[in-house]
């Protein structure tokens, strides 16, 4: 079981949000645990063995980027023009909605697709990047 920094991320998010250990979580934990007493000399070693970030503001910045993605590809076929796109519909959000929504657990019902995931990214870290070259960045570096 490959999993990148990603996956093991989104593994760790359903963990906390369900409080539950899914067929999928636990062979990663105990992939995990086997590789870092076959490999490990540092509790450090961990965190490279098991694909995890080393920090919570790691772990934060790459989900962030997972919802950005997602929200990039609410807006239809990825082209040239994306970026540039996203980085309007991020404005938009943090004028318009975000202040509305921020205290929300979830976004409103009646959140278009690409609202809804600037939503969670915006839960997961602080800022969301409104530069055309840092979301191309994000948006190359998401393989889902």
């Amino acid at each position: 079981m490959r999993l990148n920094q990603m996956q093991t991320c989104l593994i760790l998010r359903r963990i906390a949000d369900t409080g539950k250990i899914d067929d999928e979580a636990e062979a990663w934990m105990v992939e995990s645990i086997r590789n870092y007493l076959r490999y490990g000399e540092t509790p450090a070693n961990f965190f490279q063995i098991a694909h995890l970030p080393g920090s919570r503001s790691a772990i934060a910045r790459t989900m962030r980027n997972f919802w950005l993605s997602k929200a990039a590809d609410a807006l239809g076929p990825r082209t040239k023009k994306t970026p540039s796109n996203l980085a309007f519909q991020i404005h938009k959000f943090e004028r318009v909605h975000w202040p509305r929504w921020q205290f929300k657990p979830q976004p409103p019902n009646n959140a278009d697709e690409c609202n809804a995931y600037l939503f969670f990214a915006r839960k997961e870290h602080a800022t969301l990047p409104a530069s055309d070259e840092g979301l191309a960045k994000i948006i190359r570096q998401q393989l889902f």
